[in-house]
């Protein structure tokens, strides 16, 4: 049941709705009325009400006065004016204090009863979300860490599916996973190190799950770092920031905590690589596939160490020359061509020029990481069995013993060979690109203040959302998130600009934040100057 405040200095009036509005819809009730504005203000202290109807003209203190009085102290109520036809000027002034709805006298049934509905159906929404947020925060700390960890493996993988379903979950636990800055830290398993001390590939997978582990117990207690495992079942963390420089810090810290503890419980080696500082959750994916390209980097400068994408080339023109090579294999490979195959793999061989077991382990595991990325197959049985070779090659042999360019040709063409190639993508379907840039721009501004992710808008207008994403940096000439951001960011402007003024914390939950201290960040980085700093500069006269 809702309750209702009559405010009218015309008993006949308040005698009339009293007795109407239970008769039009079963789920109100008048609870109290009153005369004039003071009289209300007195009647909303005893006992607070869902909805107000109250006149404009009215005696000791004025409907106007009245509505910006009930709106400061409650600015989430349901307020309806009831008007005059020579009274509208008053009516539109009512609606910059957040009325809802007006009426005109006298009152016809069927508008109070069509209101009546209306207000009651956004109550409805309001109370069944706000019985959701109760039910969501007594979910307990370990489904949360499952729900994030699972978030997380989504956005790294890309995986539009997933993303679409935890992101409002994500939403609604009210998890801010980033603040202000975020990045993705890698955490990767020397596999060529393990091999080398005859550790049979059988127990790599025992060795990753120690590292994850370490990682986690090192982790815990600290809400600026979330580890979580990849696709390719490597260790991995998010950890954020107040910016660029804190979040590397954090990441070097925790990058070596994990490697002295790693090296002190089992003897091995981790390699680290930092990604790029994010400040949406949506664009970790950025971060992830940048420290991925990163950790490419300990081919040639070996394991064991940190690499970050600040500041730093990405990809040096050694490894694009053996990614061109690697590129190569897979293509002999799917077209079976053995004599293509044995040439590739001796280019690559050459441009690796390994001088010794330990060197061309590294190579040997990089082809097969680099080959499973894009061969699915190569990560299955036929990649047990390539790994299973490369092990048998140092088996009877030290780290330092050299090896022969020939034999190290023939190894690579035995092991792309051995973990097969996958079959091409369909090539994406043709669209007409306007349509679909302008529908998805009217979509999110439609639904700025709701979990969107990119996986959503792309599933709502019918096209994939990496297609999306590549028709918003050609067409709109910015990203998605960056399109996404503006319009939050215009919105919230707005809001801050209003009278009377609204809180910045119901600002940013109106555009679409979880976290007051992200949205205060984002909204200083788009306007150069704090939210509530921008507010008061629009509340002076």
């Amino acid at each position: 049941m809702y309750t209702v405040l009559v405010v009218d200095d015309e008993p006949v009036t308040r005698e009339y709705l009293k007795a109407v509005i239970p008769q039009l819809h079963p789920d109100w009730q008048v609870s109290a009325e009153a005369g004039d504005g003071r009289e209300a203000l007195e009647a909303l202290a005893a006992a607070p009400v869902d909805l107000i109807v109250t006149d404009i003209k009215m005696p000791v203190m004025d409907g106007l006065e009245f509505i910006r009085r009930a709106a400061e102290q409650s600015p989430q109520r349901k307020i309806v004016i009831l008007s005059g036809y020579d009274e509208f000027a008053l009516a539109r002034e009512a609606i910059r204090y957040g009325v809802n709805d007006y009426l005109l006298k006298p009152i016809v049934r069927e508008e109070l009863a069509g209101m009546l509905g209306k207000v009651a159906g956004e109550l409805d929404a309001k109370r069944t979300e706000a019985l959701a947020d109760m039910a969501m925060r007594s979910v307990s700390a370990d489904t949360k860490r499952q729900v994030v960890n699972h978030f997380l493996q989504a956005i790294v993988s890309d995986n539009s599916v997933e993303i679409k379903t935890l992101y409002p979950l994500i939403y609604r636990l009210k998890v801010s996973l980033i603040e202000a800055e975020g990045a993705i830290l890698v955490l990767d398993l020397d596999v060529d190190r393990l091999l080398a001390k005859k550790v049979a590939p059988g127990e790599v997978a025992l060795y990753r799950f120690i590292v994850h582990q370490v990682a986690s117990e090192l982790a815990e207690g600290s809400p600026s770092t979330t580890v979580f495992v990849d696709g390719e079942q490597t260790t991995a963390a998010l950890l954020a920031g107040d910016n660029e420089a804190d979040v590397l810090a954090r990441c070097r810290g925790f990058y070596e905590r994990v490697r002295d503890a790693i090296g002190r419980l089992t003897g091995m080696s981790v390699t680290g690589a930092v990604g790029s500082c994010e400040s949406d959750v949506q664009q970790l994916g950025v971060s992830y596939r940048r420290a991925r390209r990163m950790l490419k980097r300990r081919l040639l400068h070996g394991g064991g160490a940190l690499y970050a994408c600040a500041g730093g080339t990405e990809q040096e023109p050694a490894l694009q020359q053996l990614d061109l090579a690697v590129s190569a294999i897979q293509s002999a490979l799917l077209d079976q061509s053995v004599a293509g195959c044995s040439a590739a793999a001796r280019q690559y061989a050459e441009l690796a020029a390994p001088a010794n077991v330990t060197d061309t382990l590294a190579c040997g595991v990089y082809l097969l990481q680099s080959l499973q990325r894009v061969a699915p197959a190569a990560a299955g049985d036929r990649g047990e069995a390539a790994m299973q070779a490369l092990w048998r090659f140092a088996a009877p042999r030290e780290p330092d013993d050299a090896v022969a360019p020939e034999e190290t040709a023939a190894l690579f063409r035995r092991l792309a060979q051995l973990a097969g190639a996958a079959d091409a993508a369909d090539p994406p379907q043709a669209a007409n690109e306007h349509d679909i840039v302008s529908l998805a721009k009217a979509y999110i501004c439609d639904h700025y203040a709701e979990p969107l992710s990119l996986a959503l808008v792309a599933e709502q207008i019918g096209v994939s959302p990496g297609y999306l994403s590549n028709l918003f940096n050609k067409s709109v000439s910015e990203s998605y998130i960056k399109f996404v951001t503006r319009v939050r960011m215009e919105q919230a402007a707005k809001l801050l600009q209003a009278k009377p003024p609204v809180k910045v914390y119901d600002v940013a939950e109106k555009v679409g934040y979880v976290s007051v201290k992200h949205f205060s960040y984002v909204f200083k980085q788009h306007y150069q100057v704090p939210p509530g700093e921008y507010q008061e500069k629009y509340a002076k006269p």
